[in-house]
């Protein structure tokens, strides 16, 4: 179901760590005659960045957030892992949708067939966040995960993101261009690459911890050595 929303100025950001904070910009309806207003975070791929594997800026062309999707390669860098994924959404509902969240697949089952169901081998999750009610103005929102969710370098994967209490109203999303058909993403039973920005980390390997032996274990084990020697002594 496709959701009607205004389209926003893209407001340029140049910070390339915590990137995109929204700016507050209160106007007094006082004086204006206007009702406050709020100036939204936008991508901007027009900074350099080297962890940045992926990104689009928003588009002309917007709809439902439900089963979005998007591909992206990892990059050549080896022993790399995602950071934070940045998507562009538009709420406006009265309060907050919660415990929203993005997975990463490393497969598509069905190319071409232009929808979330079709990705395969989950890899990885994000921590789930809010997504306020921002009066439909399209916004940048980062999902960030653990920096054990390594990757293999030069190589697609697919970000779904996942919204446990969708109420498909209200709820948008916008493409980097016009909807169009094959294997770049989508939302919304719309094909098209999608809005976003992928950053990747250094990757952590998993801790393998050894159990320690208790000492009255080690002693016994030392004796019944001790005693196999002194067998095969007399043998």
């Amino acid at each position: 179901m496709i959701s009607a929303f205004l389209f926003s100025t893209k407001t340029a950001a140049s910070n390339t760590s915590s990137w995109y904070l929204a700016l507050p910009l209160v106007l007094s309806a006082a004086l204006c005659g206007m009702a406050p207003q709020i100036a939204y975070a936008q991508i901007d791929c027009s900074t350099a960045d080297t962890d940045r594997v992926s990104c689009a800026e928003v588009g002309g062309a917007s709809t439902g957030w439900s089963d979005w999707w998007q591909s992206f390669n990892s990059g050549a860098v080896a022993d790399r892992a995602v950071q934070t994924v940045t998507v562009v959404l538009a709420h406006g509902g009265a309060g907050s949708a919660d415990g929203i969240y993005l997975e990463v697949f490393s497969g598509n089952s069905t190319p071409n067939a232009c929808h979330a169901n079709n990705l395969v081998g989950l890899v990885g999750t994000s921590a789930s966040r809010s997504i306020p009610d921002t009066n439909q103005v399209f916004t940048a929102f980062d999902f960030t995960f653990p920096a054990t969710t390594e990757l293999s370098p030069n190589t697609t994967y697919y970000i779904k993101l996942v919204d446990p209490t969708p109420d498909g109203v209200d709820q948008g999303t916008r493409f980097s261009e016009d909807k169009d058909t094959g294997d770049a993403g989508g939302a919304g039973n719309f094909c098209g690459e999608m809005a976003h920005a992928v950053y990747m980390q250094a990757a952590e390997l998993p801790t393998v911890t050894v159990p320690l032996m208790p000492a009255l274990v080690l002693l016994l084990l030392a004796g019944l050595l001790g005693l196999l020697g002194v067998r095969r002594l007399k043998l």
